[in-house]
């Protein structure tokens, strides 16, 4: 079978400001008290844990990485369809650095194994970009880590009956617990700045596996990358106000179709 071997890599991250963009960007509707002469902050509080509990694709510079990565691997030649209905990950790290962990970040590597030679396509944040992206939860209160805590749990893909996986979070750490759940149909793509490189994801080994096979340390930021991250910000700070409005509007009358049509009609919760 061509691919014939898929590993699944997660790792706890920190990314406050990644934080602050989903808690403020897209609940704002919700704070206002006077819309049109409706009080809609009473949703705020749903509409803020509606958008914490969304995957988030994107890409990011791998030094929001704070611990080495969990993986799971398997061959397709020795799994049958069933085998695939949940897939567990088991998580036992220690960080490298204190940090306030925003939630788990996931990709996978397939390899590509010929009569010759085995290429690796990767979809990892230390590897060449690829149009797939990786994939962030976000939790709905950091977890504080300290430098050689051990943080433990397990992170399951379990398929649901939308085509796709849900992702089932159950970390601990001295700080804390967290247990999470996300529904991968309703990811959410976040725009963002490519990093300059050639996309190309054909590699002949894995780079997840080379750097966290030697003593790993968090990468840091080169001048330009450091650059880019500061141009990326400043553009986002610099959008225009109208382009705000109008998404507003759209996610407000979004969720008031939701309300109004499918809720009365399933019985299903307006979030």
């Amino acid at each position: 079978m061509f691919p014939s071997v898929v590993k699944l890599f997660t790792a706890p991250f920190a990314d406050s400001s990644l934080v602050n963009e989903w808690q403020t960007s897209y609940t704002d509707i919700w704070t206002q008290t006077v819309f049109h002469g409706i009080d809609l902050s009473s949703m705020f509080k749903p509409a803020l844990d509606q958008q914490m509990s969304r995957p988030i694709v994107d890409t990011y510079l791998p030094n929001i990485i704070v611990a080495p990565t969990s993986t799971l691997a398997f061959s397709f030649t020795e799994k049958n369809e069933e085998d695939l209905n949940e897939l567990t990950i088991p998580v036992d790290v220690k960080p490298s650095r204190t940090a306030s962990v925003n939630g788990f970040t996931l990709w996978f590597d397939l390899d590509l194994v010929g009569s010759e030679q085995t290429i690796t396509l990767s979809t990892s944040p230390f590897a060449p970009q690829t149009t797939v992206w990786q994939v962030r939860t976000l939790f709905k209160q950091p977890l504080l880590v300290e430098v050689g805590q051990r943080i433990n749990g397990t992170v399951v893909l379990r398929a649901n009956k939308k085509g796709t996986y849900d992702i089932v979070i159950d970390i601990s750490a001295p700080a804390g617990r967290r247990q999470e759940s996300y529904d991968m149909s309703d990811k959410a793509g976040r725009k963002v700045q490519l990093m300059q490189g050639p996309m190309v994801g054909f590699i002949p080994q894995s780079p997840t596996d080379h750097i966290f096979n030697s003593e790993w340390r968090p990468p840091l930021l080169t001048e330009a990358q450091q650059q880019q991250q500061q141009q990326r910000m400043h553009a986002e700070a610099q959008s225009q106000p109208l382009i705000r409005h109008i998404y507003d509007r759209i996610i407000y009358y979004y969720h008031y179709f939701r309300f109004h049509y499918v809720g009365r009609v399933t019985g299903s919760s307006l979030f």
